[in-house]
């Protein structure tokens, strides 16, 4: 398991904040955690189904000014949980009408 910015930030407001009230015992565990910049991805699993997940991978793509900066992009995680696939994505895009065709490019 990854323990990276994702964990620090879940450490700072402890995992009672994640509505667990009324899973006696049941906790959960950072499966993983992503950045590009501004753009953060966090994967959670309860802790008894932790031993599930595998083959977790992480891919960014920058889609600022050129491809070079990250104000604009995405990041995904995908893993294997208990033999599906998986797959988690954050994104900030361009607004706007005119930026459509961009967007769906």
């Amino acid at each position: 398991m990854n323990r990276g910015a994702g964990a620090r930030i879940l450490d700072s407001f402890g995992t009672d904040s994640l509505g667990t009230e009324g899973t006696a015992n049941e906790r959960y565990v950072v499966v993983h955690s992503a950045t590009l910049a501004a753009i953060s991805l966090i994967v959670l699993i309860k802790e008894k189904y932790a031993d599930l997940v595998s083959d977790i991978r992480t891919d960014y793509i920058k889609l600022g000014h050129f491809g070079m900066v990250a104000n604009k992009g995405a990041v995904t995680i995908s893993m294997d949980i208990g033999g599906k696939k998986a797959l988690f994505l954050n994104c900030h895009l361009e607004a706007h009408e005119e930026n459509r065709d961009r967007r769906n490019s």
